[in-house]
């Protein structure tokens, strides 16, 4: 280029300068999370240490006669790294969602890095004692990380529109929007439509991508013509069409639909973001995981059923965290015949539950 243009002095410093002035940066645009509203006499930083101190106290007892060593000192030690990173108003977002689910009866709970948090553990949002099992704090959040922090709330599957719903109420359809998913094709996925753009029939279309074995990407096994493997080849890996990220919804101070496109979902009382989650974080969009889980409604269920029939009533904090039998179980030398799966499906006999005949079974959820 510095060649071609020798014959106009100045021209290509013009232009990378002009390039330069051009370069679009999405800090311009990122939004920031609605501004919390708090009581009179407080910010969003000591509102927040208001509710995490009333929450230790229950959790801990008092500083001077705290039930596990540490605790206060620790909490402490984490809201300073929430301020200084700015993210107060985040943790009272989380905060507010988990109070609704509770207010409702929803079972909800944090999940994944957010349970390395005494903060977390203190306002209800995990159900895990990070002091007491001396979990790091810096693997959720620390000063030397960029970004938010990142906190899934797993929520029962069958009340999580009710949830969502709450979250569109309290900040606006215009202000929040579900993140997308971009689905790229797949091997049949991409015979079928390279089939139909090239005009062959339907019936054809179902034969040959039907006949497709998911690890061949081009069904070169199979007696597809080769126009239609070599377009269903090319097709790979391009995006097909949008859908719903599995739980991801974004909150932001201004109209969602400034810094991206968003469209009306299929279902009702529903936005849709048209960027996925790698392309909200780029912008400056936060997420937040609002996750529909089995397993909870299943444990509602069984509480339920405990409260009926031996009119005691549990939830997630209140379950004895050891028995006779898991513990006898857990300290079994061998774990063969142990099974875990994040959607309970898989289940298989432990070897200290009892004999072969027995109808005890063992099960660990995660």
């Amino acid at each position: 280029m510095e060649r071609r243009l020798a014959r106009f002095p100045g021209v290509r410093e013009r232009t990378v300068a002009l390039a330069e002035e051009c370069r679009f940066d999405f800090d311009v645009v990122a939004p920031r999370l609605p501004d919390w509203p708090v009581p009179d006499g407080h910010d969003e930083a000591s509102w927040l240490r208001r509710l995490v101190k009333e929450g230790a106290l229950r959790r801990y007892g008092p500083p001077e006669r705290e039930r596990v060593t540490g605790a206060h000192e620790q909490i402490a030690r984490e809201l300073d790294v929430i301020e200084q990173l700015r993210f107060p108003g985040y943790f009272l977002i989380v905060h507010d969602i988990v109070e609704f689910c509770r207010s409702k009866g929803i079972l909800c709970q944090g999940r994944g890095s957010a349970a390395n948090s005494a903060v977390c553990y203190a306002l209800g949002i995990t159900g895990v004692d990070a002091v007491r099992h001396g979990l790091l704090f810096e693997r959720f959040l620390s000063p030397g990380r960029d970004g938010p922090p990142d906190i899934d709330l797993d929520i029962e599957h069958r009340r999580r529109e009710e949830v969502i719903q709450y979250v569109y109420g309290k900040y606006g359809r215009t202000h929040t929007a579900q993140v997308a998913n971009v689905i790229s094709y797949r091997p049949r996925m991409a015979v079928r439509d390279a089939a139909r753009a090239l005009g062959f029939s339907p019936g054809q279309q179902d034969a040959w991508s039907k006949s497709i074995d998911p690890r061949d990407p081009v069904g070169t096994e199979t007696g597809i013509p080769a126009p239609v493997r070599e377009l269903a080849g090319r097709m790979l890996t391009l995006p097909r069409h949008l859908g719903i990220h599995s739980g991801g919804m974004v909150i932001a101070d201004r109209p969602v639909g400034e810094i991206c496109p968003i469209e009306w979902a299929t279902m009702p009382g529903r936005t849709v973001l048209q960027w996925d989650k790698d392309d909200c974080a780029a912008a400056g969009l936060v997420k937040f995981d609002l996750l529909g889980l089995g397993m909870l409604a299943a444990l509602h269920d069984c509480f339920d059923l405990v409260a009926e029939h031996h009119g005691r009533r549990h939830d997630l904090q209140s379950i004895p965290r050891t028995t006779r039998r898991s513990t006898t179980c857990c300290a079994t030398p061998t774990r063969s015949g142990c099974s875990r799966s994040s959607r309970g499906r898989r289940w298989r006999r432990c070897p200290g539950c009892g004999p072969a005949s027995s109808t005890t079974w063992w099960w660990r959820w995660h």
